[in-house]
């Protein structure tokens, strides 16, 4: 009986919990916050990617 009683409590429990979540509003894409990544790239500047492999023993600049 105890057993049932506390079953039924914890269902009463959870259901209001689940009750009373907030739902989510939607937000249309136009309103919607724009992370670092997804920003257009700023203008006047740019990015370089530089790789220098050297294959001798022993290098002519110290």
């Amino acid at each position: 009986m105890l057993i049932r009683s506390s079953l039924l409590v914890l269902a009463a429990l959870l259901t209001t919990a689940c009750s009373q979540a907030d739902v989510p509003r939607f937000t249309p894409p136009a309103e919607r916050p724009v992370g670092p990544m997804e920003r257009p790239w700023p203008a006047n500047r740019y990015a370089v990617l530089a790789y220098h492999d050297v294959e001798d023993g022993a290098a002519d600049q110290r």
